[in-house]
């Protein structure tokens, strides 16, 4: 016999509380080792910014397309019109803070979160 030996009335022998532990053991196994996480709901946006801002913590990709006639500025560098630079952060993971400036220019910024 498994258990204890002494199942419990509505258990009748049952090992689901076992059962359910090895599956959440295994899920958390598998997304270590980068595979697929168990799938949520992401949110995208769309940015024009003219001005000095920050992509807000908690995004996991984001594109950002030079569409003005000067540079802009990302993560402290130079973005060239017409240059377009995509991030991302993986199946399970997220960016922090991103800083950018699109002064005298338009920078067309793609977020997903």
């Amino acid at each position: 016999m498994f258990g204890n030996g002494n199942p419990k009335s509505g258990d009748k022998g049952s090992n689901f509380a076992y059962q359910k532990a090895v599956i959440t053991l295994l899920n958390r196994i598998v997304i270590a080792a980068g595979g697929m996480p168990i799938p949520s709901t992401k949110t995208a946006s769309i940015v024009r910014a003219t001005g000095a801002g920050n992509i807000t913590t908690g995004s996991s990709s984001f594109s950002v397309y030079n569409a003005g006639a000067a540079n802009g500025v990302l993560l402290g560098q130079t973005i060239k019109p017409g240059e377009i630079l995509s991030f991302s952060a993986g199946h399970v993971d997220t960016f922090g803070a991103i800083a950018y400036n699109g002064t005298g220019t338009e920078l067309l910024i793609t977020i997903v979160s």
